[in-house]
């Protein structure tokens, strides 16, 4: 998890480095967020996507994060009483 946090303050250190204004900034960040954060398989079932969606998954932070907490939760289960 604390790879995805280095990533997501990465993403904001260059957005606040291209658009140089802090109010712009957090203006434009949503636009690319909201997407990965949609995509990422925590609220939508990528599976049930259409095709051409895909490839949004592996651009997803968030999608590795969220395989990274259901593998180290879901793990040492064998069975659910």
């Amino acid at each position: 998890m604390i790879i995805i946090i280095n990533v997501a303050i990465s993403i904001g250190y260059a957005i606040a480095c291209i658009f140089g204004k802090a109010s712009l900034a957090l203006a434009i960040l949503p636009i690319f967020v909201v997407p990965l954060l949609a995509f990422g398989g925590f609220y939508i079932n990528v599976s049930s996507l259409p095709p051409y969606f895909y490839p949004l998954k592996y651009l997803s932070y968030f999608a590795y994060g969220f395989e990274t907490v259901a593998i180290n939760e879901w793990s040492r289960v064998d069975q659910i009483g």
